[in-house]
């Protein structure tokens, strides 16, 4: 089985912030695990763009999308994939982002084991 070491060691902690319900992590990992895993086992690529690594892959947009609206501040007036209720409302707005959590777990676990070689 060929794996990515990283990607297998952020899998270990993609499991402990599902099960704590940290989904804003978990969508973090997850894109952290799909692109270890491309540059590692399915491309070789470690300098190029993650855009051009995913290709057309839609799932895979969504995925790098959704994480640079987390890790990067975005202009006022930005459409956002995060804020699904008021802002005002922190807990209702974390809860939301659940299914979110769960297409990005998802997405990571299918980009590791769905490589040549695994």
């Amino acid at each position: 089985m060929t794996l990515s070491t990283q990607g297998l060691l952020l899998l270990y902690d993609i499991e402990k912030a599902f099960c704590a319900g940290a989904w804003i992590s978990v969508i973090v990992l997850s894109y952290a695990v799909v692109d270890a895993t491309l540059r590692d086992v399915a491309t070789g690529d470690y300098y190029g763009k993650a855009a051009d690594l995913y290709g057309s892959n839609f799932e895979l947009e969504w995925l790098r999308k959704m994480r640079n609206q987390i890790v990067h501040v975005p202009p006022p007036g930005t459409p956002s994939l995060l804020w699904k209720q008021q802002p005002s409302n922190f807990p209702a707005c974390h809860e939301a982002l659940e299914p979110e959590a769960q297409r990005a777990v998802t997405l990571a676990y299918r980009q590791v084991y769905a490589q040549p070689g695994t």
